[in-house]
């Protein structure tokens, strides 16, 4: 006979056994672990957990284990290494999706927006990496559940809940220009109660790759963040989560200014603090019904201060802070096998005071609904349909539907497709901003001060000629129709490829132009609605198991961007450029080469190695970039000489990663080979070496 002993969690096992009719037997047997390794689970692209490999809109999942192969300690560098996003640094560090500028990813912190751009940027250094579970990133529209600002996708950062009894983790990193990132953490649960501690200090002396000015390139900072999460269960049916962050940055640098022939030093002194909490209380009276109610709210403040070294006079100040609140309920509730509903609403309160904010002080309010349908009518078929109605206090009610679809053609074969509307209301200061830049001299106005702030400086003599005339109308949300296609193929269980085609039409698009001339010189500034652009393009990433030991990984994305009204004046023969010999003639459409700061060809390689009984693991990964439009030449606004490109680049990264029980060490390089532009890319601060500890309890 044989005995077949089978248990969940253990390998099975086969024992043959030899037995009369009568015998008795006694045997001892020893299992050995063999744990179920599930997909991981995503939420963010349904509202609804769901495994990575089995949701229809896709998902890319970024898990602890990879942002610890990584060695990464900021948001910042774990995006910069995924394919189809570009980290580019404007305002801060941002990230670029499929073609979309940093203004229009939502970032999420468990599912909460958070708040605090500048200039439309959100700098992703102000998040650590430490406490971060996973991260899942959305790209194409998602305003059908969650809103404005999610025009182009969404990228939400899940922290760690409380599960141990007790655990504890210290982690440190020590890195070049006497950069130190020091965490600590600790994970406690009694009976309901779960408590998780998360602390982060992240400084720089920053650097200078220019040493003919005064100013850095990127001035000393220290940024603080702590983040205590609370669990309470008080039944089998009800549980609370309450969640704290405070992070505050602060930056020091120098510059200089020329006042009637005389230079003076400045002491530049920012300082950044953000506050948010969030409470949910999620019930579940009975098997397929959920219901969860949130409320949530943030605090955004910066304040700079000039100071001149010589005599510690203030020389200017601006202040800034902004309020985010919201209340909002979620239903869940499943009818049969096949379908899964999700519904709910709630209110969004904002509000901004500034001194660059026409009359100091703006708010705004929303409210909204939305409603969601999973619906499985064929084993091998899954739909998704899902709608949001908001309705602004300054806009009229706006409706973002999408559709998706997950195919399964073949055990090895999946095919995803997906089409929705997304939208994204104005910003405040895209219709407040009342501002002149006291050093350089140029003003930029919002649409409902244009009018009155460019008379006013017309008639004290200040502008010397008029470009363009304010727009007539208050600007409009911007607007777009989104198309993806993906085909996930898995011919062997080592090897997977996955393609993404995507087309997003955007119209109404905002986006700023000068409309007058200074008598310094200066320009003048305000917004208006671009009527078409587009975005399109591939994305590719192939993942190769070479052995149980080493794996490979290669992502590429081929990015067309282009401005619709350009293309349509180029082929009616409107627009014109200046040759070398000073006469001009009409640009051709093979010249023009799309939206500036965009790559047409990028991507990214990735190499794994681990070696199971020295507990080694290493990786390379390289961050390539092919050449990218940078600043207009001929006077022309577009994007149509070889002279207005910068060259393409490669970066590469280096991270080795042992375990000493109860400790792990870690060396890793950034930036192998030392790329650097002081002037393009100030942003590379040139080779990065680092070596971090980590300690568990």
């Amino acid at each position: 006979y044989t005995l077949l002993v089978t248990h969940i969690g253990y390998q099975t096992l086969r024992r043959p056994v030899v037995a009369s009719r009568d015998d008795t037997l006694s045997l001892t047997l020893a299992l050995e672990k063999a744990p179920a390794v599930l997909p991981a689970t995503v939420v963010t692209g349904t509202r609804s957990p769901r495994f990575s490999d089995d949701t229809p809109v896709y998902t890319t999942l970024v898990s602890k284990e990879d942002i610890a192969a990584q060695g990464a300690v900021r948001l910042g560098e774990i995006l910069r290494e995924q394919t189809g996003l570009n980290v580019i640094a404007d305002h801060g560090t941002g990230v670029q999706v499929q073609g979309f500028d940093p203004d229009y990813p939502l970032v999420l912190l468990d599912g909460e927006p958070v708040i605090g751009r500048t200039a439309g940027t959100l700098d992703l250094q102000r998040f650590a990496a430490g406490n971060l579970e996973q991260v899942e990133i959305v790209k194409g529209p998602t305003s059908s559940l969650y809103g404005s600002e999610a025009l182009a996708g969404v990228v939400n950062l899940i922290t760690r809940r409380p599960q141990s009894p007790f655990a504890a983790r210290l982690q440190s990193r020590y890195a070049t220009h006497n950069s130190a990132d020091v965490g600590a953490q600790v994970e406690l649960t009694r009976g309901p109660l779960g408590l998780l501690l998360f602390a982060n200090l992240n400084r720089s002396n920053g650097y200078d790759l220019s040493l003919q000015t005064v100013d850095p390139t990127t001035p000393q900072f220290t940024d603080l963040t702590l983040h205590p999460k609370l669990t309470y269960q008080f039944n089998d049916k009800t549980d609370l989560t309450l969640a704290l962050r405070l992070n505050r940055e602060t930056q020091h640098s120098v510059s200089t200014i020329r006042k009637d022939g005389v230079e003076s030093v400045l002491d530049d002194d920012d300082t950044a603090n953000d506050v948010s909490l969030s409470t949910q209380v999620c019930w579940r009276p009975r098997p397929g019904l959920k219901s969860v109610v949130k409320l949530y709210g943030a605090r955004f403040s910066t304040e700079g201060r000039l100071t001149r070294q010589a005599d510690n006079t203030l020389q200017s100040r601006s202040d800034f802070v902004q309020s985010y609140y919201k209340g909002e309920i979620q239903f869940d509730a499943t009818a049969g096998t096949q379908h899964l509903f999700t519904w709910g609403g709630g209110y969004i309160g904002e509000e901004v005071e500034a001194d660059r904010i026409a009359a100091g002080k703006q708010s705004s309010h929303s409210l909204f609904l939305f409603a969601q349908d999973e619906w499985s009518p064929r084993p091998y078929l899954d739909l998704v349909f899902s709608a949001r109605n908001d309705d602004h206090s300054d806009f009229a009610a706006h409706l973002s539907p999408k559709v998706a679809a997950l195919i399964r053609l073949k055990p090895w074969l999946r095919l995803r497709a997906s089409a929705g509307r997304g939208f994204k209301s104005p910003e405040f200061r895209q219709l407040y901003l009342d501002f002149t830049n006291p050093t350089v001299g140029y003003s930029v106005f919002g649409t409902t001060t244009v009018d009155q702030s460019l008379s006013q400086l017309q008639n004290t003599g200040q502008i010397q000629r008029v470009l363009l005339e304010p727009a007539a109308e208050q600007i409009e949300p911007e607007k777009s129709a989104a198309y993806n296609l993906g085909f996930d193929v898995r011919p062997r269980p080592n090897l997977q490829v996955r393609f993404n085609f995507f087309r997003n039409n955007v119209r109404d698009l905002i986006d700023t132009a000068p409309i007058a001339i200074k008598s310094n010189n200066q320009r003048v500034f305000s917004y208006f609605n671009i009527n078409k652009v587009y975005t399109q393009g591939l994305e590719s990433d192939v993942e190769v198991a070479l052995s149980p030991n080493v794996e490979l990984g290669f992502g590429y994305q081929y990015l067309y961007a282009k401005d619709q009204d350009v293309v349509d004046q180029i082929k009616n023969g409107q627009l014109f450029a200046l040759q070398d010999d000073g006469r001009s003639r009409a640009v051709r459409p093979a010249e023009y080469g799309g939206l500036f700061n965009r790559s047409k060809h990028s991507g990214n390689i990735r190499m794994a190695y681990r070696h199971e009984r020295s507990a080694l693991k290493g990786t390379v990964r390289g961050i390539l970039r092919g050449r990218y439009g940078y600043a207009d030449q001929n006077a022309n606004q577009i994007l149509d000489r070889d002279d207005e490109y910068l060259p393409g680049y490669a970066l590469w990264n280096l991270t080795l990663r042992k375990s000493l029980s109860p400790f792990t060490v870690q060396l890793g390089v950034d930036n192998l080979f030392d790329k650097t532009d002081p002037k393009t890319l100030p942003s590379l601060p040139g080779r990065i070496l680092y070596t971090g500890v980590n300690r568990t309890f």
